[in-house]
């Protein structure tokens, strides 16, 4: 748009009547719209990528939670045994 907010002839644009113009416009409209198509499939893959990553990451999460426990666990069984037998 140009500063009177009037539409700038381009090199494309300028020998054209207003049927030409419409078919380019209909063109570039179609082209947009494959390129949205493939964007949304990109932007879902990425989508489903990012909540795989996540569930793995939650898994992950409580494993190592457990794990931790377990070796809470183990760590208060020695230090009670190390007690009892006078181990240090």
């Amino acid at each position: 748009m140009g500063t009177g907010g009037r539409p700038r002839e381009t090199e494309q644009t300028a020998e054209l009547d207003n049927r030409q113009l419409l078919q380019v416009q209909g063109q570039l409209i179609h082209e947009q719209d494959n390129q949205l198509d493939e964007l949304e499939q990109v932007v879902q893959s990425t989508k489903h990528i990012a909540v795989a990553v996540n569930e793995e990451l939650n898994l992950q999460t409580r494993l190592l939670d457990g794990l931790e426990d377990d070796v809470d666990h183990v760590q208060v069984c020695c230090e009670k045994r190390c007690s009892s037998t006078g181990w240090i």
